[in-house]
């Protein structure tokens, strides 16, 4: 009997149709409104994520571009190297402080030494020097005039007892006519000296002049020269736009037992009217 009760129920069941069957497609029922915006909005992600210009691509050129710099620690060591080095240089330069810089005090003294230098330079004039100009050899000028060392010499050179001691120099006239000029030489021993004598002998291409009256016995710590024509007009001509050499030989003969002194030469010219 209970069997037959159970049959009976299950075949209500199946006419009344609560079981739905599936589709012949086998397939679900259609996706809600609901649904279709997921859809939508993923489709749009993907496009973000995997497009030609999308996410994945950026970070993949991203992570090209870091890889090609392959030496970051070595770069970053170098730059800390070199601002250890560039503290280290401004603790030295640098005016004051306690890094051992130059003092304020330095600086100023330097600056005063250069000032009176320039003014120096700014007042000299045409005056002679001690040595040659290193431009062009210059020894000095007036008007037209230059006095010319042709032959390099130090500013103070040594001179032996009773040996000649020779300077080559030329004289040029840069006008456009004849000039005249003298030449004054001045040689300063380092200490007082005695001497027997001491001569100057030019010799000039040009023309004749004449031989500066030599210095007799005396004690001196400098031996003036002037050196001028043989005539009585006492200056010496050069034609225009010319160049003559001039070669003036010093000879000193020291009293007593003297080998030789240091000197220092001194020479400069003046033009004549």
């Amino acid at each position: 009997m209970r069997q037959l009760i159970i049959a009976l129920v299950v075949v209500a069941l199946i006419s009344t149709g609560c079981l739905v069957s599936p589709s012949a497609a086998g397939t679900a029922a259609s996706g809600s409104k609901y649904d279709a915006t997921q859809d939508a909005r993923i489709v749009a992600l993907e496009g973000i994520i995997l497009g030609p210009n999308g996410l994945q691509t950026l970070y993949g050129a991203m992570n090209n571009k870091i890889a090609g710099i392959s030496d970051i620690p070595s770069t970053v060591v170098k730059v800390s190297s070199l601002e250890t080095r560039m503290a280290t240089v401004e603790s030295k330069v640098a005016i004051g402080g306690s890094g051992g810089g130059v003092s304020q005090a330095t600086v100023d003294a330097l600056s005063a030494r250069i000032k009176t230098l320039e003014d120096w330079k700014a007042t000299a004039g045409s005056g002679g020097s001690s040595g040659p100009d290193l431009a062009n050899g210059v020894l000095d000028s007036d008007g037209d005039i230059q006095l010319i060392l042709e032959r390099s010499e130090e500013e103070e050179v040594w001179v032996d007892d009773n040996v000649n001691q020779t300077f080559r120099l030329s004289v040029k006239n840069n006008g456009t006519s004849s000039r005249y000029f003298r030449i004054n030489c001045d040689f300063d021993c380092e200490e007082s000296v005695a001497i027997t004598s001491a001569t100057l002998t030019p010799d000039y291409s040009g023309s004749g002049v004449a031989t500066p009256t030599a210095i007799g016995v005396s004690t001196v710590t400098s031996i003036p020269f002037l050196v001028t024509s043989t005539g009585s007009s006492n200056k010496i001509y050069i034609g225009k736009s010319r160049e003559e050499s001039m070669f003036l030989t010093l000879k000193i003969d020291y009293a007593g037992s003297i080998a030789g002194k240091r000197w220092t030469w001194d020479f400069s010219i003046r033009e004549v009217n």
